[in-house]
């Protein structure tokens, strides 16, 4: 007897550590082939900062959100290999800092558009759920995730000088 045909894998998103991890091989293969100084390593927080995590800031500031597929798409095939075609790589003095720039420069340009396709999608989704009147636990979603990375490896502002407490106040009042 033959057993029944197996249900072939449902495909799983990403998570968003998984999705950082694979940005930033794939950066480290293309832009850092025969890195033997370790420049990579070194480079690594800035490019988290200025690449890697800038598109989901971005996003989470609108307000929008975007699946982790669409993600990878944006910052990996749009993106990284536009720079990859279009730029010689061999002539760059900082890697991150250029690859931040073809960040920016995506985002002003195309922008608009990622967001106006995740606001569809998203008021798409709403209206489907207050037809069905289901109230769900939403699922975490990938892009504030990636945002509040972003948020936690920027550079700490430096405190204040306090007032030596013996100096008189000029602004007694204030």
């Amino acid at each position: 007897m033959k057993s029944p045909p197996k249900k072939p894998a449902r495909i799983q998103q990403p998570t968003p550590l998984e999705l950082r991890n694979e940005i930033l091989s794939f950066i480290q293969r293309k832009f850092y082939p025969d890195d033997r100084s370790g420049s990579f390593y070194k480079d690594r927080q800035n490019l988290l900062r200025w690449v890697v995590l800038k598109p989901a800031v971005w996003l989470d500031e609108k307000g929008v959100t975007i699946n982790t597929t669409a993600y990878r798409e944006i910052l990996v095939e749009k993106i990284l290999m536009e720079a990859l075609r279009h730029g010689a790589t061999d002539s760059i003095k900082y890697i991150p800092a250029w690859l931040g720039k073809c960040v920016d420069s995506h985002l002003s340009i195309h922008g608009e558009k990622y967001y106006e396709a995740a606001k569809s999608f998203r008021s798409t989704i709403e209206q489907t759920l207050l037809l069905t009147q289901q109230r769900q636990q939403p699922a975490q979603n990938p892009i504030q995730q990636l945002a509040a990375a972003a948020a936690l490896i920027r550079p700490s502002r430096r405190p204040k000088a306090r007032l030596n407490p013996s100096q008189p106040d000029l602004f007694p009042g204030l």
